[in-house]
């Protein structure tokens, strides 16, 4: 199996240097699972997804701001809502 990969590396606040390799893989890297039916893979998938959600990442503290924000001003009535039939038909409008 050929395995590819890209190494990131960035500056942190205070001027250290932090480095993480990440490895990229594609489902052309293995023609096994390429060959299973659609509801095998798609299984595949929703393990896959359901293993990543479980890591814990770091959320920004501009996220949380936001969500904070967001979060009052719907609590407070300054922010307008959607009944799911009003949601529905402004995404059927956008197609």
């Amino acid at each position: 199996m050929r395995k590819t990969h890209w190494t990131l590396s960035w500056e942190t606040v205070d001027g250290g240097k932090n480095q993480n390799t990440v490895f990229y893989m594609r489902l052309a890297d293995f023609p096994a699972l390429k060959r299973l039916p659609a509801r095998q893979r798609m299984s595949l998938a929703q393990e896959l997804w359901d293993s990543a959600a479980s890591d814990t990442l770091p959320v920004p503290d501009s996220h949380r701001k936001l969500i904070r924000s967001r979060r009052a001003a719907y609590e407070n009535g300054r922010m307008r809502t959607l009944t799911m039939g009003e949601l529905a038909k402004s995404i059927h409008r956008r197609k």
